[in-house]
């Protein structure tokens, strides 16, 4: 009797498996495209994602081009010669030591009266503009569970609808992955971002040094978040989940506090700023206002600031624990622009997990490819945290 419950338990496991792996093949095959097919409907999701902000709010109004020294400190010199050296010298100076610009070292920091926690959000004042608050969507760990306190950071997409990554995450949280969830809420936006119109030009927009400005901004308010989860909170591992312009921020601020990170899951990375923004077919509009106002390797200077391949020495600093999912057919960030951040991952941190999926960025979280990568990114969570511990885990065959 003992041998024969051993064989239909090992039968039906059988079973199971060839059923999930017939599911996949078929998922699979229904996402199969050509190039030029992705590219239309990459194109095709970007303007139907125009006209129904327009529906909503009016047309999006591209802001005028702007230098934007004053995000940076800089002077304007009325002289294309004196704004070259200029902004050589202010690059030079960033990268002779990142940390100045992208770390809490030096800063000063939000005072524990001044950070509430009320009504589901972390609120304090941003790091680097007191009159801007930075928000959080809180909800800590459900009752019950094995104990151990392990919070989760969300970083959303360009225009991310803070209800729609709520309810998302919301769901997982209460059903397959019991942690503390936070998703950040850039400082200056409403409570809804994503509501009131569909491109965030506080983040991106053709005013250059505001972007970078932003960037800062928000990877500050990110590193600060997990610093006080893990200080004051009492987390005793903090992480990411991010998606795409989410992905920059999330890089740069693990890599320039590791201390405060311990696993990370990054959808959608690209090494170059300047290329994302200029070729890719989600910012067109924004690349129209840019181009022939400044020199493209004047932008490309300023902008490699906020490129992520231009940290390659520094990524060995991303968490131990980092997986990072690339659509195969990007034209948002561009194909190449993916692939060389791909390259200088590998080289500078062997032991990254790296997964491309044959998707589009804008299709990145359409059935049926955003269920299977989601499966996988919460197995991932549960092997390579004290998640492990709890009894959920054993869904994942943990």
């Amino acid at each position: 009797m003992k041998y024969e419950f051993y064989f239909k338990e090992v039968l039906r496991r059988i079973i199971i498996g060839v059923i999930l792996l017939l599911i996949v093949l078929l998922l699979n095959s229904m996402s199969k495209k050509s190039e030029k097919e992705w590219y239309a409907l990459e194109l095709e999701k970007t303007q139907e994602a125009t006209e129904e902000s327009t529906k909503c709010c009016g047309p999006d109004m591209v802001p005028p081009f702007s230098f934007g020294l004053e995000f940076l400190g800089l002077e304007d010199p009325k002289d294309d010669g004196i704004l070259w050296s200029n902004v050589n010298k202010f690059v030079d100076d960033w990268f002779e030591n990142p940390r100045k610009y992208i770390s809490l070292d030096g800063m000063e920091l939000p005072k524990d009266e001044e950070i509430k926690i009320k009504d589901g959000f972390i609120t304090f004042p941003s790091i680097l503009n007191k009159k801007e608050t930075a928000r959080f969507k809180y909800d800590s760990q459900p009752e019950n569970r094995a104990g151990r306190k392990v919070a989760l950071i969300h970083v959303m997409h360009w225009g991310g609808k803070l209800k729609l990554y709520d309810y998302g995450v919301t769901l997982i949280r209460d059903t397959l992955l019991p942690i503390t969830t936070l998703i950040h809420i850039p400082a200056g936006r409403g409570l809804n971002p994503g509501d009131d119109s569909l491109a965030d030009y506080e983040s991106v927009s053709p005013n250059i040094g505001k972007t970078i400005f932003k960037t800062r901004q928000d990877v500050l308010d990110i590193e600060f978040m997990a610093k006080y989860l893990k200080d004051k909170l009492g987390y005793e591992q903090v992480g990411l989940f991010t998606y795409s312009i989410g992905s920059l921020r999330g890089v740069l601020a693990s890599i320039f506090s590791p201390e405060y990170f311990d696993f990370a899951v990054f959808h959608m990375v690209a090494d170059n700023f300047t290329d994302s923004v200029m070729k890719g077919v989600a910012t067109q509009e924004i690349a129209k206002e840019i181009e022939g106002k400044i020199d493209m390797n004047l932008l490309n200077t300023f902008w490699l600031t906020i490129s992520p391949g231009r940290y390659s020495s520094y990524l060995d600093n991303l968490p131990e624990k980092t997986r990072m999912v690339q659509a195969k057919h990007d034209f948002i960030f561009g194909h190449q622009n993916v692939e060389d951040f791909n390259f200088i991952a590998r080289k500078n941190k062997p032991d990254i997990e790296i997964a491309n999926e044959d998707v589009g960025h804008s299709t990145f979280g359409h059935f049926p490819t955003s269920v299977s990568v989601m499966m996988n990114d919460i197995k991932f969570i549960y092997l390579n945290t004290l998640m492990k511990e709890d009894i959920k885990a054993k869904l994942f065959g943990i």
